[in-house]
């Protein structure tokens, strides 16, 4: 089985989307109308509501905010293109996705470091894409929605979940654990397009940031990875970030909104419970830990774990085949990358802008005996749990609780003594 056949689109959805075949055999009477509720409508979410409906499935998708995207609407977020030889182009023309949405190429991005020298990386392919989150017309989110409930699927908005009697339920309620901090501000400005990183231990502890400029709409995000950091108050790092931008492009800033949350990248197996919870994006952990980016795995995971449904595979198999590989290499590669000296940033992007980026930083995703060694350190390391306002303890019946009454049924999880019940 390959990457090929599980992101592509069904043969009859395809026939009227015009999207490639996603490898889904029509099997007759064996696929029903089967009703699936999907927990969370960010990209995970609509993702698997989206190939869950035009297979035939009725997904009813459950979001407690007022509309697709609320949270990040206007921002500017990347989906990589190095973690893997296959282009995220092909990956999301795959899903089917890309009807009406902004998906920009970024052939090269100019990064600085503590000393402000500019280096350009690039590559031999664009080293990301770009996407516009919110509900607007031409975001992800909105054009997930609006093809999913074209193709058949329910939307329930500002609707709390506390029991579901669906036979499958998808969960995409967002980070279970606090491993890292992004904070993100977008904004408006009369700078020129731009894809600028910063590598600076004073202004992203263990991280680094980022800003995106598309016709006069900005994004600038700030990644902290260092657990001290994270202990101060929001939005002191991302301040600080803004000022060095400033001084660096003299971007002006209007109409500033800021976001951010919590980056999960704890993948502890299983992502299933008891045959009829599947757990996917940030839920599932399934966040790059070596830059923060999880958009490209949320849209897969979505995607397996409604093919798991359609053809009863087994999704933790899946996940393991074509998403954890990859995510336990960049959490190997994170305890590294948090060891480099802040003095030697300036010398590590000299040498990443000497060849092929996109080369360079795919071999960071090739595991070793090292890396191997090195995500089990990782792994050992501590996940803060996140507050779960439904969360009640033993007697919690919550869907995506680990101890509620539904959990009894399941296989115990593989994860450390660290790892949080909740």
């Amino acid at each position: 089985m390959t990457p090929n056949s599980l992101t592509t689109m069904p043969p009859h959805a395809a026939a009227s989307t015009n999207a490639p075949s996603l490898g889904v055999e029509q099997r007759g009477s064996d696929v029903s109308a089967g009703e699936v509720h999907v927990i969370g409508a960010g990209p995970a979410g609509l993702a698997a509501a989206l190939y869950l409906a035009r297979v035939g499935f009725a997904p009813v998708v459950f979001e407690q905010a007022d509309d697709v995207g609320a949270r990040f609407d206007g921002e500017l977020q990347s989906l990589e293109n190095w973690s893997t030889e296959e282009d995220a182009a092909a990956l999301l023309a795959g899903f089917g996705i890309t009807s009406g949405v902004r998906f920009e190429p970024v052939d090269s991005v100019t990064f600085y470091g503590p000393e402000r020298r500019p280096h350009a990386l690039s590559g031999t392919r664009p080293l990301l894409y770009l996407v516009e989150r919110g509900a607007h017309e031409g975001a992800l989110d909105r054009s997930l929605k609006d093809q999913a409930e074209a193709a058949g699927a329910t939307f329930r908005f500002e609707e709390p979940v506390t029991h579901s009697d669906a036979r499958h339920v998808v969960v995409a309620t967002g980070p279970r654990t606090a491993d890292a901090r992004v904070e993100r501000v977008a904004f408006e400005t009369d700078h020129p397009d731009a894809a600028l990183g910063l590598f600076d231990a004073a202004l992203a502890p263990g991280g680094y940031a980022s800003l995106f400029v598309r016709g006069g709409r900005a994004t600038l995000s700030t990644w902290i990875f260092d657990p001290a950091a994270q202990t101060e108050p929001r939005g002191t790092y991302l301040d600080h970030t803004l000022e060095a931008v400033r001084q660096v492009t003299g971007c002006a800033v209007r109409a500033p909104r800021r976001s951010g949350g919590a980056i999960n990248f704890s993948t502890a197996a299983s992502w299933t419970r008891s045959g009829r919870f599947y757990f996917v994006g940030e839920r599932a952990g399934f966040q790059d830990a070596l830059w923060g980016l999880g958009l490209r795995h949320a849209l897969l995971s979505g995607v397996l774990a409604a093919r798991a449904i359609v053809m009863g595979e087994n999704y933790d198999a899946l996940c393991r085949q074509l998403l954890v590989p990859g995510l336990e290499v960049a959490l190997a590669n994170r305890v590294v990358l948090g060891q480099l000296a802040p003095a030697r940033y300036e010398w590590a992007l000299g040498r990443a802008a000497e060849g092929n980026a996109v080369a360079a930083l795919r071999r960071l995703y090739q595991p070793t005996r090292t890396t191997s060694v090195l995500h089990e350190l990782a792994r050992q390391g501590a996940h803060p749990p996140l507050a779960e306002p439904a969360c009640h303890g033993e007697r919690c019946r919550c869907l995506w609780c680990e101890h509620g009454p539904h959990a009894e049924a399941a296989a115990p999880p593989v994860a450390t003594p660290e790892s949080p019940d909740c």
